[in-house]
This record gives structure tokens, C-alpha cells and sequence, in this order.
């Protein structure tokens, strides 16, 4: 499908979705190295404008990657939630963007909808977002880590350890758990894992 987009006397044309999204994407050098990145200012404007209008089923019927080349596509097809994103299907990306901004998308909504919100939907409802609205937006999730800890919970702070021939632990302890960290500050590479291991298991 082919989107358009015009700004005073100059039209731009964009031949599919997958062209749309990456015009409608900040200046990066990979995107330029790769040709695929807008040509001017304007020609972004104009795909966020045009990305604007387009509705969110339609990264059902149009995918990014083709369906038939593409596990990971498949598997997002076919595990899509048609119900929870019922209440969301008749909405453009625009306006998935009022409402991701309004007092109605609360966390217990968003977490309602996240199963029927594809990762494209995501993507492109963040390109047409400022820095201020996607921290707005982020305040309103809630994802909590499974590794003995309280990362993802309002009031907590996280750090991330990175030690070559370690584990990457991220977030492995939230703030108020520093005393804990202090056997850990002292090791390195397998030792560190050895340590994490046997403090998850409680060895």
C-alpha cells in the first residue's frame, strides 16, 4: 500500500509501510548507511504526518517483514489477542497516541491492551512522540523482573554490572538492598556468576 503525504506544493509518496516507518524515524547513521533513512526534515514530518492517518489494523493486514519469510512475524501474527485489542482496533496511530497520553490509559488499561499491541504499533506510535511523552507513558507501565528482586516497582532504582566473562546482571537488586551488593563488589568473571547463582538458589 502506498501513503502519502503532502506539504505545500511538494507531495511525498512513501510505497509501503515498511518504507513509512523508517522515513518517519530520527536521523541515524545506520539508517543513511542503509539508505533508508528520509532525505530532508521535511520528508520526516511529512511520513509522521502520513503515519499519523494510518489505522492500527492495518500492521495486522501489512506486515513490516513478510508473514511467509519471517518466524518472529508469524509468531507475533498468530499470537496477536484480537480481543484485548478490541477496544483500540477502530483508532490510528495518532490517536493510540492521544489516548496513550490521556488520563484513560491507566496501567491497569494499558496492561489490558498489551497483549492485542503489536511491536510495530509501538514503534510507530513512538515516533510521534517527544522525549516528555514517552517518559509520560513509561510512568504508566509496570513490568516486574522475576529474579528475587523488586525492579519495575514505583520507589525503586536498579544499577547493571557489567564484567566481561560475568554474567550481565541487570537490575539484579533494587536500593534498598545495597548491603547485599557488598559481597559481589570484590568478585569478577566467574566468580561473580558462581556468587549470583548461589545467592538466587540460596546456596
Amino acid at each position: 500500500m502506498v501513503y502519502r503525504h503532502t506539504i505545500d506544493a511538494t507531495s511525498y509518496v512513501f510505497e509501503d509501510l515498511r518504507d513509512l516507518l523508517a522515513k518517519a524515524t530520527p536521523p541515524r547513521s545506520g539508517d543513511r548507511l542503509a539508505g533508508i533513512a528520509a532525505d530532508s526534515a521535511e520528508q520526516m514530518i511529512a511520513a509522521r504526518m502520513a503515519l499519523s492517518d494510518v489505522p492500527l489494523d492495518q500492521f495486522l493486514e501489512e506486515t513490516v517483514v513478510p508473514f511467509e519469510d519471517d518466524e518472529v512475524t508469524r509468531l507475533i501474527i498468530d499470537g496477536h489477542d484480537a480481543q484485548a485489542f478490541a477496544p483500540i482496533a477502530s483508532l490510528t496511530v495518532g490517536s493510540f497516541r492521544d489516548f496513550l497520553l490521556s488520563d484513560e490509559a491507566t496501567r491497569d488499561t494499558l496492561q489490558g491492551l498489551s497483549r492485542g499491541i503489536t511491536p510495530e504499533m509501538a514503534a510507530a506510535v513512538s515516533k510521534l512522540m517527544r522525549n516528555q511523552d514517552l517518559i509520560l507513558v513509561a510512568r504508566k507501565c509496570e513490568v516486574f523482573t522475576a529474579f528475587r528482586d523488586t525492579i519495575g516497582m514505583r520507589g525503586r532504582s536498579g544499577v547493571e554490572m557489567r564484567i566481561p566473562g560475568a554474567v550481565r546482571a541487570t537490575g539484579v537488586f533494587g536500593y534498598q538492598d545495597r548491603k547485599k551488593t557488598a559481597p559481589f563488589a570484590t568478585l569478577g568473571g566467574a566468580s561473580l556468576r558462581n556468587r549470583l547463582v548461589s545467592y538466587k538458589t540460596g546456596g
